[in-house]
């Protein structure tokens, strides 16, 4: 998936303009449910030196 966006013509340029890149956090109890986190996992090839999943923490959880 990453690299099907990366291939957008828009996408390079606003990654090069942007400070950073970040991953919206998935709740604990949802990421032991899925046991990965497909925000991160699309954030580090797109933009892996400007993401730091430490940068966002989640607050509340949501119903989904």
């Amino acid at each position: 998936m990453a690299l099907l966006k990366h291939s957008a013509p828009w996408v390079e340029p606003a990654l090069d303009a942007a400070d950073r890149v970040l991953p919206m956090s998935m709740s604990i109890q949802r990421l032991q449910k899925r046991g990965f986190d497909p925000a991160l996992l699309l954030a580090r090839p797109l933009a892996s030196d400007k993401n730091r999943v430490q940068w966002l923490l989640r607050v509340r959880n949501t119903i989904t």
